[in-house]
């Protein structure tokens, strides 16, 4: 805490309690009411009773006193401002001479145990060292040892070594007997395969020949048959115009026989007067005009579906047609002579 009062107030009550104390009151004597009659004195005012304690314990704090003190000032500073000056600098000045010794003491205490613990750490690592030289004095008998060990394994090894020299000499006439029967079976694989070569191409252009005639008759026969194709195409086209036609002139005929039936039910309706003389004969004719009225219909629909199979007949024909020429494609591009071989390399294959 200051040694200074922080505000004016505080200010006021400090010198209240200084002039209190110097007075000869002891610390228990300055209460509240002493501090404000004393303000009251000074011509200050007497301010809150919380004030004048809580100023109080900070004056007391930054003096060093407690309430247990009983002392007092001496009766010739009763009266005397600077003698009170002095006596109140001189108490602060041996507190602050005497915090300063014990935060110097305080280091020094520090500073030793902070020399003390490396000295401890230093002894420590002193026998940390110890250890790992003993272990280290441990470490070399052992290795010592392994290399006798090791040594004698070694001797053992060089002997081994010395006997399977010897071995893989033998071993190394072997592979030479076995790379000159290797050569000799290399060199009969070549001669039969140079056999086998030249079988396969005498076959192959056997091959070929004969697929070179097959091509042509093929070419042949498809082209007669496009011919005839084309000729029964023809034909069929005629055969299809003359059934329109005919199926044209029947539809005709329908159409006058309709007008002609719808004459004479005109002509019946105006004969109303006639009617039940002739309704006999009316009626006989209609039926007979139903029959022909309905033999017309069927020959038409025998005549349309005798169109659509010749309509289906023509299409067969167009997709023939193109078959054919995709055919004579590929076998002018050569994709049948192609196909041809590679099933030919298949079989040498296997």
């Amino acid at each position: 805490m200051s040694n200074m009062p922080r505000t004016r107030k505080e200010q006021e009550v400090w010198q209240a309690c200084d002039d209190l104390l110097a007075m000869g009151k002891a610390i228990k004597e300055i209460t509240g009411e002493a501090i404000g009659v004393r303000l009251r004195e000074l011509k200050y005012k007497a301010g809150s009773t919380t004030q004048r304690y809580q100023f109080r314990d900070s004056w007391m704090a930054a003096r060093g006193l407690s309430r247990e003190d009983v002392r007092s000032l001496e009766p010739n500073e009763l009266t005397d401002p600077i003698a009170r000056a002095t006596a109140v600098y001189k108490e602060g000045l041996e507190r602050e001479l005497q915090k300063e010794y014990e935060q110097k003491y305080q280091s020094l205490e520090a500073l030793v145990a902070e020399r003390q613990a490396e000295a401890d750490q230093w002894q420590a690592k002193c026998s940390e060292l110890q250890i790992k030289l003993q272990d280290s004095q441990q470490q070399n008998d052992n290795l010592s040892q392994r290399y006798q060990i090791q040594s004698d394994n070694l001797q053992s090894i060089h002997e081994e070594n010395i006997s399977l020299k010897s071995s893989v000499s033998e071993q190394e006439k072997q592979l030479a007997a076995i790379q000159d029967l290797l050569d000799k079976r290399e060199a009969q694989y070549l001669e039969e395969k140079e056999a086998l070569s030249s079988l396969f191409d005498a076959a192959l252009e056997e091959f070929k020949t004969n697929y070179q005639q097959q091509v042509s008759d093929l070419r042949e026969s498809a082209e007669e048959q496009r011919h005839r194709l084309m000729l029964d195409n023809d034909q069929l086209k005629t055969e299809n115009k003359k059934l329109f036609s005919d199926v044209s002139e029947l539809q005709c005929a329908k159409r006058e026989l309709e007008a002609s039936v719808q004459h004479l039910q005109q002509q019946l309706q105006e004969m109303g007067s006639l009617e039940k003389t002739f309704s006999k004969h009316s009626k006989n004719v209609d039926a007979g005009v139903k029959k022909s009225i309905a033999a017309v219909d069927g020959a038409i629909d025998h005549i349309s579906r005798l169109c659509n199979i010749q309509s289906e007949c023509f299409l067969m024909q167009e997709s023939c047609k193109s078959t054919l020429d995709a055919i004579y494609e590929k076998i002018e591009d050569g994709e049948l002579v192609t196909t041809q071989q590679e099933s030919v390399e298949t079989t040498e294959e296997a």
